[in-house]
């Protein structure tokens, strides 16, 4: 039988829930020393490609957009940032824990070299879309020879 990393990372993310669950349950009122979280989580993206741009899409929801730093260098395109937790601070009982908070990072391979001055990104509804139009190819010219 053949175990995915989607397998194991799954398995990863319920052993965490379990070990806060069970830290919460034993500490009562009193809010525990450590907390089980990771402190870089990934968001979701989308990457699609045209003749003129590359499109980036990624799922931030609950991020401030102050919080989003992002770069481009050379075929690498990188997005970081914080989502802060809200919610958690507060005393109450927690069941599930299942959206991530903290310091996100995405680092990813563009499909194709960008002109990364003439770079748009806009944030709406919680999705961020960076827009990369393609560097300009040089393309072969035939030069003429002015006679002096």
């Amino acid at each position: 039988m053949r175990v995915s990393r989607r397998d194991v990372l799954g398995n990863f993310d319920d052993m965490w829930r379990q070990m806060e669950r069970f830290v919460e349950h034993g500490v009562g009122d009193r809010r525990p020393p450590v907390m089980f979280t990771r402190t870089v989580w990934q968001p979701n993206v989308d990457i699609c490609e045209n003749a003129e741009q590359v499109v980036v899409l990624l799922e931030l929801a609950g991020v401030r957009r102050e919080e989003i730093e992002i770069s481009v260098d050379g075929l690498v395109l990188c997005v970081r940032g914080i989502r802060r937790d809200a919610v958690h601070g507060r005393k109450q009982r927690v069941y599930v824990l299942e959206i991530n908070f903290g310091l996100f990072e995405r680092i990813l391979p563009l499909p194709a070299p960008v002109d990364a001055e003439a770079a748009s990104a806009a944030y709406e509804d919680g999705f961020l879309e960076i827009v990369l139009p393609k560097a300009r190819e040089p393309r072969p010219r035939k030069i003429e020879i002015i006679a002096s």
